[in-house]
């Protein structure tokens, strides 16, 4: 912002008052032409989202490089000099998922779905036999000529005949790779969801004194907004391993390391950014870091089946 025409008239155009430099006095509005050329819609956007002045940059080196500063700096109330949470996980998440969703699926090794997958039908076992079943009506035949106490019940019966029901439209290895890929799409909602969760479970285990609600969700939205620039850096560094390996058993090697350092990044930044927010003695803090981190992992597994579930019942 700042490098636009400034208008002749001295008059705000938002509160009528007057104008003595470059920015309205009462209201804050900018006394720029109003009639600009198209592709200032787009970076005018661009300046607003993130602030190409310095502070999304700062905010980001933040961010990545120094876990949990960027919150406590936050919260202390300098925050001028940095891009609103908010805005930040918004602005992430989208960039994140567009630029993210032009990359191919070979980045997360996902290509090969079709591979371990029967692509010509859907197999269901029955008795010692592998049945092949090509419509829910076969299916149900086959079911009903079991004895009652070797059917297909409850949610193995239910995600059967949905498979089954969609096989007209895909064939088996296509249903799964068209389940993943609306999992994916859809995956900014889960976390958009499950982030209440999270900044509610550590307001459980502070001092409801000294810290409230609203200081869990703005140490949330900074550690989702990490989580989301880290999980798209995964994408140039495994083509980086494919390049420099090729298919082989060292890519393989080399990515389970590369997988392995990633989830301990991710464990050792939140809890470098819990200490350093929350300032715990160590005792304490690896008390409540344990029972934080086992019941986030078992809520947020919880949440992916039940989530994936329900994308799978859409289809």
């Amino acid at each position: 912002m700042g490098h636009h025409q400034l208008r002749e008239e001295k008059q705000c155009q938002n509160c009528g008052f007057t104008v003595e430099e470059r920015y309205c006095s009462r209201c804050g509005q900018e006394n720029i032409e109003t009639r600009q050329p198209f592709y200032y819609l787009f970076t005018h956007f661009i300046e607003d989202l993130v602030h190409w002045d310095g502070s999304f940059w700062k905010t980001i080196k933040y961010l990545m490089f120094s876990p949990g500063t960027l919150t406590k700096t936050y919260l202390e109330g300098k925050r001028s000099q940095f891009v609103a949470p908010v805005k930040l996980y918004i602005f992430i998440s989208f960039f994140v998922f567009l630029v993210g969703g032009m990359i191919t699926e070979d980045a997360l090794g996902f290509n090969d779905i079709d591979e371990v997958a029967d692509t010509s039908v859907l197999s269901i076992k029955i008795d010692a036999d592998t049945t092949s079943i090509l419509s829910v009506e076969e299916y149900d035949a086959l079911q009903a000529s079991l004895p009652a106490n070797e059917r297909d019940r409850g949610l193995t019966r239910m995600l059967k005949r949905k498979v089954a029901d969609s096989h007209g439209e895909y064939k088996t290895g296509e249903y799964w790779h068209h389940l993943w890929d609306k999992v994916l799409d859809n995956f900014p909602k889960f976390l958009f969801i499950y982030m209440p969760v999270f900044a509610f479970l550590l307001w459980l285990f502070q001092d409801k004194k000294r810290f409230y609600y609203f200081d869990h969700g703005i140490f949330t939205l900074h550690y989702f907004s990490f989580l989301l620039l880290a999980f798209f850096l995964t994408f140039p560094c495994v083509e980086a391993l494919d390049v420099f390996f090729g298919k082989s058993e060292l890519f393989d090697l080399a990515t389970t390391i590369y997988q392995v350092a990633f989830i301990l990044w991710m464990l050792l930044y939140y809890i470098i950014a819990y200490k350093r927010n929350y300032e715990l003695n160590a005792k304490k803090s690896i008390m409540k870091l344990s029972t934080l981190i086992f019941l986030n992992l078992t809520f947020f597994f919880v949440g992916i089946f039940i989530y994936a579930l329900f994308v799978f019942l859409r289809l």
